[in-house]
């Protein structure tokens, strides 16, 4: 099957996906990158600015943090099996 033997509503659908996927992608570089920038000036309120982040990362729970990254990777994969499963039945 080739890119013309679809439908037309479906290859937009696919442009569209990709044009959203590399913006998000692009705003998420530059609003790190713009963040960092900021943070890495000498001044004394960037630089209490920091340690107040690394201190909070420090602090961050890895029981709570786990438990939810888990719940969204169950989530994530029980999506993936009921579309597999759509795509067979």
């Amino acid at each position: 099957m080739t890119l013309f033997d679809r439908d037309l509503f479906e290859i937009w659908r696919w442009i569209l996906a990709v044009a959203c996927s590399v913006y998000a992608i692009v705003v998420t570089i530059r609003w790190l990158a713009g963040w960092l920038t900021y943070l890495g000036e000498p001044q004394r309120e960037r630089a209490l600015m920091r340690r107040y982040i690394v201190l909070h990362l420090l602090r961050l729970r890895g029981g709570h943090f786990q438990s939810e990254l888990m719940r969204i990777v169950a989530y994530g994969t029980g999506i993936v099996v009921v579309y597999w499963l759509h795509e067979f039945i």
